[in-house]
């Protein structure tokens, strides 16, 4: 019987784009750049009914912060190959006419190098969530009586979070690698085994392991938190990074 679907049908009409693989190593290279802060999108969508003109959007979006996006520019092509348009929305010269992919990088370098360029990816790179192997948010609460099972607290480490005893609380501020402690060094981090409803293990940089003790051991000394002063309400705070 005679195939009548081609082999590729699922392969992307534009796939073997010279012009959208550039676009593509500029966008996993401003990730890199900003420290993984800010993520570059390549989108194509069609110019015109046809579907012959084809348009490369590439847009902004801080890491964690889906709501918030910039089209830097738009990179139209017939059929996916040179010669190619760019047009940008910020810059004074808005429209740029490249031949081949000699002339095609050179824009892109003087694009991505123009003052308000770097202004536009830092704004929005300040919005971006830091990297999660530099950055890792936890939080040890203070004590709370009224519960079920009194004398707990709350716990949150990576994206786990839940209540601990004051046994588990006392094996976080224990030191790394003693008798009972919670932590164990583990390859250039730190293994955090603690249970809540139940055992749970949290690889960790040794950095977070030791504000984490710290935190865990200010905890115990202040059950119901640390005042700054005579009227302010007891409560417990992260130490910053």
């Amino acid at each position: 019987m005679t195939e009548l679907w081609p082999e590729n049908l699922m392969d992307a009409a534009d796939a073997s784009s010279t012009v959208k693989r550039l676009l593509n190593v500029a966008a996993s290279q401003l990730f890199d750049r900003t420290e993984r802060r800010l993520v570059a999108t390549v989108e194509t969508t069609f110019v015109n009914d046809d579907k012959k003109e084809l348009g490369y959007r590439f847009v902004l979006n801080p890491r964690g912060n889906p709501s918030y996006t910039f089209e830097l520019f738009v990179a139209r092509t017939f059929n996916a190959d040179f010669p190619v348009v760019v047009e940008n929305y910020h810059l004074e010269a808005r429209v740029r006419h490249c031949e081949n992919a000699q002339e095609f990088e050179s824009h892109l370098k003087d694009l991505f190098g123009a003052t308000k360029t770097r202004e536009i990816v830092q704004i929005m790179a300040a919005d971006g969530r830091p990297d999660r192997e530099k950055y890792i948010p936890f939080f040890v609460g203070p004590v709370v009586y009224e519960t079920p099972q009194p004398k707990h607290t709350a716990l949150v480490l990576n994206d786990v979070a839940g209540w601990i005893d004051m046994n588990q609380l006392g094996k976080l501020a224990m030191d790394i690698d003693d008798d009972g402690s919670a932590y164990r060094s583990f390859s250039n981090g730190v293994t955090v085994t603690v249970t809540m409803l139940e055992e749970q293990k949290i690889q960790v940089s040794r950095e977070v392991a030791d504000h984490l003790r710290a935190q865990a051991s200010m905890t115990l000394k202040y059950p119901k938190g640390r005042a700054q002063d005579d009227d302010e309400k007891l409560i417990a705070r992260p130490p910053s990074l």
